[in-house]
């Protein structure tokens, strides 16, 4: 059986849905944005009536973060960054702690193939990123599958079940 993932949508242009809770966190990233004073880029939003900000803070050399009220004032951040962050080569995105869970999916037969599972899952739920299988080792160090999907989940609240091929499986939260 194949260890890799079965890929649904892209993770770079996530935006926050309507089940996402607060806070809605919207991070400025450039190589090495060394310099630039969070108060500028304030000042840059306040200049262009950027409504909804909370909070700019500087996270490291190479990201600041925005706390927006809301998440339609952080998507629309996202979505129109080259007017109101006219800076060359930054680039804002929504971290995906932000705006996705990690879940867990019981009781899905292990003969399943993968590339089934996410066809299926593609067509019937727009919530989900990228699903794969969990493996363990046997007493020979071979990879065995299990029973349970690892599902990357668009959205901050998830399901407390989903349907594979029609049989409701129950689901947990990754815990790491």
């Amino acid at each position: 059986s194949s260890r890799k993932a079965f890929i649904i949508k892209n993770k770079d242009n996530l935006r926050y849905v309507s089940e996402s809770l607060g806070p809605y966190v919207v991070a400025i990233s450039k190589d090495g944005i060394g310099n630039k004073h969070v108060t500028l880029i304030g000042e840059m939003l306040y200049k262009n009536t950027t409504n909804g900000i909370k909070t700019i803070k500087r996270i490291n050399k190479d990201l600041i973060n925005i706390e927006l009220t809301s998440k339609d004032h952080a998507n629309k951040l996202v979505d129109e960054q080259a007017k109101l962050l006219p800076y060359e080569n930054y680039t804002c995105f929504i971290p995906l702690k932000f705006t996705t869970r990690r879940i867990i999916v019981n009781n899905v037969h292990s003969d399943l193939r993968i590339d089934s599972i996410g066809k299926y899952l593609m067509d019937k739920y727009t919530n989900i990123i990228s699903v794969r299988r969990i493996f363990r080792k046997n007493e020979d160090n071979a990879l065995i599958p299990t029973s349970k999907l690892d599902l990357l989940w668009q959205g901050t609240t998830i399901p407390d079940f989903l349907y594979i091929f029609y049989a409701k499986c129950n689901v947990t939260p990754y815990i790491y």
